[in-house]
């Protein structure tokens, strides 16, 4: 699916455009601007269908802002005094002016034009004329990206004209269908499946166009399916919109669907069926959606893994961010949850590549990512019930000031919607929590058993060590009686030498032989010097090649002693254990 797209959007400025074609008529080219004469019309009570703000937006096609704005400010010069039909026609034309000329440079003046003009709509108490300027700020919203604010208008605009009526020029399917979209971004998955479910079963039309943009709305079901778990519904709605593309020949919605299906079936450890579907989705949009191809590609980079693949998981993971930075339409969160997965993908990879710091970066970079998603999410959620909250503020003030004895009736709306919010509020926080604790403990875990390899390869270094010495050792030992009883010559003895001072424990040997062996045993000398306070160094040595089970050869040649040496330093080390012989010490020196 392309998320609310530029083509989406343009069907949301079409239907307003044939709106104000239908109401107006044939409009007469114009070649002045007579604003006492707008002033009239604009504020004219009697003007049920809205025709003068709609020929008045009609007037901007084909002009440039400097016409466009002059016409704003002699306008917006006449507002002091004037009544809320003229005040807020003013004002949605001063929001689709900037909308049009200054698009995303001005959100914020955009935002702020909408909602005075909505406040102001609402002190005329007239419900069609409310309905129209919500709806109309609902599309100025979309077009410049304001979720939170497109989603509240255009709901509010469809429960007026639920009540009493849409006007036919309305392409109402349309509207309901990007409401669906709308809410699919802001996270309500539920009610996105409502909205879009009632423009496909209401939209009749069988052209080319309409079979079009159902494929897009079936895939909009799809995806609110799969978000909230139910990937089998999921599966049935992508069937309908791949079949459908597939019937009409559209080759990008194949290509996309392709690798929605994919993921689906990743989620379902199906990897079989899910490899050639996102194969096929990337080769067609690695150069036209990239952000699409993007997702496709790192679910590959996952099966790679399953594969034992990992280098060619390492390449695909990178290659998907870089298609994501190429994509040329990014649409509110869409490229940031891509990314995350992205993030997470790569971590997988490195980690199994056993590259520890790269895989500590993506993670980090992953958990970053997702928890400011998340933040923003249920940021955007919590905002647009403000909004739905604000707009039924000012909608109750007025009718406050009319009847005082709804007055309770008020007061517990605002009461559960409060409840409501906080239950939002609530509900999103503990899953948030949730999901750091589950993080959390997938860390720890990942520590656990870093700490378990750091620990086995201490103990394959420490048998290397000791194997090492004692292997030279013997050595030396069936070189001494392979010359024993000969004559030895200068070169012969020079040999013995070297091979003696290199099996020798020199003071430096034994630090690097203590720090493996700490590893393996961390507590033992400090429980040694527990049973033995004034113990001296020479005799931690010795207990410690004890605790390896070395016999009395193999500590002479490490400690480079006699053998006679060895037992009077372990006759001193049971002395001062105070232990009756070797066995016991050997003993006590194992529950170390």
């Amino acid at each position: 699916m392309r998320f609310l797209s530029a083509k989406l959007l343009k069907i949301n400025v079409l239907s307003l455009v044939l709106l104000i074609l239908h109401f107006s008529g044939v409009i007469a080219q114009q070649t002045s601007f007579n604003v006492e004469e707008w002033y009239q019309k604009l504020s004219s009570k009697n003007d049920i269908n809205n025709n003068s703000i709609s020929r008045l937006i009609l007037m901007q096609v084909g002009e440039d802002s400097s016409t466009v704005f002059n016409m704003l400010s002699q306008l917006e010069a006449k507002l002091p005094g004037t009544n809320p039909y003229y005040q807020a026609r003013v004002e949605v034309f001063a929001a689709l002016a900037i909308m049009n000329y200054k698009k995303y440079k001005a959100r914020e003046e955009m935002a702020a034009m909408a909602n005075k003009a909505v406040e102001t709509a609402y002190q005329t108490k007239d419900k069609g004329f409310i309905a129209f300027i919500i709806w109309t700020c609902g599309s100025v919203m979309i077009n410049s990206q304001q979720l939170e604010l497109a989603v509240t208008y255009k709901l509010k605009a469809d429960e007026i004209y639920t009540e009493i009526g849409y006007p036919d020029a309305y392409d109402y399917i349309a509207n309901w269908a990007v409401i669906g979209e709308a809410l699919f971004h802001a996270g309500d998955y539920e009610l996105s499946i409502f909205y879009t479910r009632k423009a496909l079963n209401t939209w009749k039309e069988q052209s080319d166009e309409a079979d079009h943009l159902r494929v897009r709305y079936y895939n909009t079901i799809a995806q609110d399916f799969e978000q909230m778990g139910k990937l089998d519904s999921a599966l049935i709605y992508l069937d309908s919109s791949l079949n459908l593309a597939k019937k009409n020949n559209q080759l990008i919605w194949i290509a996309i669907n392709s690798g929605f299906k994919g993921g689906i079936f990743f989620k379902l450890n199906e990897y079989r069926k899910a490899k050639p579907l996102l194969e096929y989705d990337y080769a067609y949009n690695k150069n036209e959606l990239t952000d699409i191809a993007a997702k496709s590609l790192q679910w590959l980079a996952r099966i790679n893994l399953l594969e034992g693949k990992n280098d060619s998981a390492v390449l695909k993971a990178n290659e998907s961010v870089i298609l994501l930075n190429k994509a040329k339409y990014k649409y509110y969160l869409q490229p940031s949850r891509i990314l995350a997965m992205c993030y997470f993908t790569l971590a997988q990879t490195y980690e199994a590549a056993s590259k520890t710091d790269s895989f500590y970066h993506y993670n980090q970079l992953y958990t970053q990512l997702y928890d400011s998603i998340q933040k923003v999410a249920f940021l955007s959620s919590k905002r647009i019930v403000q909004l739905k909250l604000d707009n039924e503020n000012i909608l109750q003030t007025v009718q406050l000031l009319e009847k005082e004895k709804r007055n309770e009736v008020l007061r517990r709306n605002l009461i559960v919607a409060a409840i409501a919010l906080l239950s939002v509020i609530a509900i999103l926080y503990v899953k948030h929590i949730n999901l750091k604790q589950r993080h959390r403990e997938e860390k720890v875990l990942h520590a656990k058993r870093i700490a378990e390899s750091e620990l086995a390869s201490a103990k394959q270094q420490l048998q290397q060590f000791t194997d090492n010495i004692i292997g030279k050792s013997d050595l030396i030992e069936k070189l001494n009686q392979q010359i024993s009883g000969t004559e030895l010559n200068a070169a012969n003895q020079q040999i013995l030498d070297e091979l003696s001072n290199r099996i020798i424990l020199t003071e430096t040997d034994w630090e690097n032989f203590k720090e493996m062996f700490k590893k393996i045993y961390p507590n033992f000398f400090t429980s040694l010097k527990e049973k033995a306070s004034n113990i001296t160094i020479a005799e931690q040595r010795m207990a410690a090649l004890i605790r390896l089970n070395l016999n009395a050869r193999q500590m002479a040649t490490i400690l480079g002693i006699s053998i006679d040496s060895v037992h009077k330093a372990k006759q001193r080390l049971r002395q001062r254990m105070q232990v009756q012989n070797e066995v016991i010490l050997e003993e006590t020196i194992a529950c170390l």
